[in-house]
């Protein structure tokens, strides 16, 4: 398969990540396919891209197969925010990458570890395996994707009992991660919206090779299950840890009653994988809605047996 790359650009026209401007604007760059969604489709649809210098996101109308971006394009969301996130985790040093205006949602989300007390965290350590241990989790963490919920009826849920049962419990870093959350309900400019994090810096990255996942790349976990009376059960798959993969992944938790647990926001993840790759199999790449374009700048691969396409890397 040959493979041709556009000179490189660190940052498609329109974009301005230093003041955290948001989403691309048209004209598209050259390359994008007819139905990817321009700046004022973006806005009339209510939603908002916060690239990071060295990665953008572009959105093809397919997105809308997603409840999440559908319920914002008719109006039941006052936006939908898609945070690119300069760093490989969704660490808590990772807010510092971020926009002012974006970190307190951030933080929201993410327990500071200098703030834990749970007994399990502290009580085997000495002071010093105790910092290396803070130290370490504020830069490093397996989490690379959340979906932060500001709209109602979760907004106005008071989280009060809830974290002075967790203090009293010894987790006071989730205790007041939930306070934090809570101080940002008297910002009327952030009712009724949601924020997804993306993690697309080092590591994560997205690439080009990424392009076009098919369902044999995803396998299920021995003994999976959905929730119970008892838990919240697990994630159902071993799947590709790609940008294009999280974002599928969060905005699938999203229904408008409720938050879907991690076993079935997989399940609609892979579903929606599903569908693209059966389209595509027909010469339809509409399903792949995602579009990442990187420093590199936008590389088109070229199947042997028809014309250039965009690579949806991821």
């Amino acid at each position: 398969m040959a493979a041709k790359v556009l000179p490189p650009i660190l940052f498609p026209e329109g974009i301005s990540p230093e003041d955290g401007d948001n989403s691309p604007s048209t004209p598209l760059p050259e390359g994008l396919s007819a139905d990817t969604l321009t700046q004022q489709e973006l806005e009339k649809a209510h939603i908002r891209i916060i690239p990071t210098p060295k990665v953008a996101l572009y959105l093809r109308k397919g997105i809308f197969d997603f409840p999440l971006f559908e319920y914002a394009r008719r109006g039941g969301l006052k936006e939908v925010v898609v945070v690119l996130v300069d760093h490989p985790s969704l660490s808590w040093n990772a807010r510092d990458k971020l926009p002012e205006d974006i970190k307190p949602i951030y933080e929201s989300g993410i327990v500071n570890p200098r703030e834990k007390s749970a007994p399990e965290y502290k009580s085997k350590l000495n002071p010093q395996q105790l910092e290396q241990a803070i130290v370490s989790e504020s830069e490093n963490t397996t989490k690379t994707g959340t979906i932060i919920r500001l709209d109602y009826p979760y907004w106005y849920v008071n989280s009060s009992p809830v974290s002075d049962l967790l203090m009293t419990k010894g987790f006071s870093g989730e205790a007041k991660r939930l306070k934090r959350g809570a101080r940002l309900r008297s910002n009327s400019e952030l009712i009724n919206k949601i924020f997804v994090f993306v993690a697309v810096g080092g590591k994560q990255e997205p690439s080009p090779d990424q392009s076009y996942l098919s369902p044999d790349q995803f396998s299920e976990i021995p003994g999976a299950r959905g929730p119970s009376f008892y838990d919240e059960g697990t994630y159902r798959f071993i799947k590709p840890n790609t940008a294009g993969v999280i974002l599928r992944h969060e905005s699938s938790h999203y229904s408008s009653s409720s938050t879907k647990p991690e076993y079935y926001a997989d399940t609609e993840m892979f579903k929606f994988i599903t569908r693209a790759w059966e389209k595509k199999q027909k010469g339809d790449t509409s399903g792949y809605a995602f579009v990442f374009v990187t420093n590199q700048g936008l590389t088109f691969t070229k199947k042997q047996n028809g014309p250039e396409e965009p690579n949806q890397s991821v």
